[in-house]
């Protein structure tokens, strides 16, 4: 039994990072999708999901909303729907370049 607490206490922070690295990716990937597959319904009050989710997702975190340990994933949620906001933001300025070179 000591040697499974011993191990639990060790591998916290890997198996943290790893879950939340998770979260992260496919709250980038679901909402990127959902704003590929229903882009008259990916705005809310005009502004776009991701940035949308984003903002509302961080802020819970900051204010620990749920208590200290589950904000941490409510933190990961809103770095992935931010990064989903920038790289559709981002691949939008490169085709608008691209049409403007040619």
């Amino acid at each position: 039994m000591e040697r499974i607490q011993r191990m639990r206490s060790e591998h916290a922070t890997g198996v943290r990072e790893t879950v939340g690295a998770g979260i992260t990716v496919a709250t980038a990937f679901g909402l990127g999708w959902f704003e590929g597959r229903y882009p008259d319904n990916a705005k809310v009050a005009g502004i776009p999901i991701t940035l949308f989710a984003g903002g509302v997702l961080l802020g819970l975190a900051a204010f620990e909303v749920g208590g200290k340990e589950d904000s941490i994933y409510l933190g990961d949620a809103g770095r992935g729907a931010l990064a989903a906001w920038a790289a559709k933001r981002g691949a939008d300025i490169g085709a608008d370049q691209l049409k403007d070179a040619a």
